[in-house]
């Protein structure tokens, strides 16, 4: 596991034991799971690798719990991979080191 610590309310990546790589808000952390928002995976497509829904099936409309036992890696996502997931999970445009250098 690694050694970080965990801010709730920011952006995750967690690494399942089925080889997952799930992208999430992490909105608490119980004392065997973890709550988590929204929560994506990474999939590899023929355009590269992709976002897509962690349940295809499922209608998620909170947080869902993913035990402790099933993740063997917890770390906060990198800026970029974190952006993304933003501007997928919701209809906010995250700022870029560029786009505030047009602002002033």
């Amino acid at each position: 596991m690694i050694i970080e610590k965990l801010r709730t309310g920011e952006i995750h990546t967690l690494k399942l034991v089925t080889g997952e790589e799930v992208i999430t808000r992490l909105t608490d952390v119980g004392e065997n799971t973890y709550k988590v928002y929204k929560p994506l995976v990474l999939s590899v497509t023929q355009t590269g690798v992709a976002m897509t829904p962690f349940l295809f099936t499922a209608e998620i409309e909170g947080n869902i719990d993913i035990p402790k036992t099933a993740v063997i890696a917890l770390a906060i996502t990198d800026r970029d991979t974190a952006n993304q997931y933003i501007k997928g999970t919701s209809s906010i445009v995250p700022a870029s080191a560029n786009t505030f250098g047009k602002l002033i």
